[in-house]
């Protein structure tokens, strides 16, 4: 039965659902699930925080200087976009610190947002 409800795409295998939650996380530029284990109740607890790694401000900031061109990024270029806004620049190191993006891959995002 769990086999066909897998094949039909509204059933899902024992645990697969956390990285679906880390992927609504980031892509709402929030701060990252955390997972709380007690070993002495046997338990694991998701934290899940929504508190946003980017600031309203910023944002509005973003939107006034850019407009909708920021729609159509990623959410990791949309991040460093952020980043850079409110720091003034943005390292490799730091965006890897907040995106689970392989590090070649945003390599050639920041190459591509400088272009």
């Amino acid at each position: 039965m769990q086999k066909l409800f897998l094949l039909l795409g509204i059933g899902e295998t024992a645990g697969s659902g956390f990285s679906k939650i880390r992927y609504a996380w980031r892509e709402q530029h929030w701060q990252n699930p955390q997972i709380k284990e007690n070993l002495v109740t046997e338990t694991t607890t998701p934290l899940l925080t929504m508190a946003s790694l980017v600031p309203q401000n910023v944002v509005d900031e973003l939107h006034q200087r850019f407009g909708g061109k920021l729609d159509g990024l990623s959410s990791d270029a949309q991040m460093a976009r952020a980043m850079a806004a409110q720091q003034g620049s943005v390292t490799h190191e730091q965006l890897h610190l907040v995106t689970s993006t392989h590090p070649r891959d945003l390599t050639f995002l920041l190459q591509a947002l400088i272009r």
